[in-house]
């Protein structure tokens, strides 16, 4: 595993705290959905920079979609296994909606 696998990985199982603070338990699910989709696609593409992988020069786009692919995985299983439901998450939600 290099390490950006690991990094992809580890930021996975951190996403599902950020993205509690940004959804809205108001907003349909559809957009909940894109609002994660996002945080994962920035945590990758921040990545992909973070470990000099990610420049015009040379661009790698499978490379990308791994890494984002990867932190989406890891931070759905941390989501489904611990944080749907929790009380964190519950008081997090409460929280912050608007």
């Amino acid at each position: 595993m290099d390490r950006v696998t690991a990094a992809a990985l580890i930021i996975g199982t951190l996403i599902p705290f950020i993205i509690s603070l940004i959804k809205q338990v108001k907003l349909p699910r559809w957009a909940n959905f894109v609002i994660t989709v996002a945080v994962c696609t920035g945590a990758g593409l921040l990545t992909m920079y973070a470990a000099g992988q990610l420049s015009w020069a040379s661009w790698s786009a499978p490379n990308l979609l791994v890494t984002i692919g990867l932190i989406f995985a890891a931070s759905q299983a941390v989501y489904g296994a611990f944080w749907r439901d929790s009380p964190v998450e519950t008081k997090i939600n409460e929280s912050t909606s608007l």
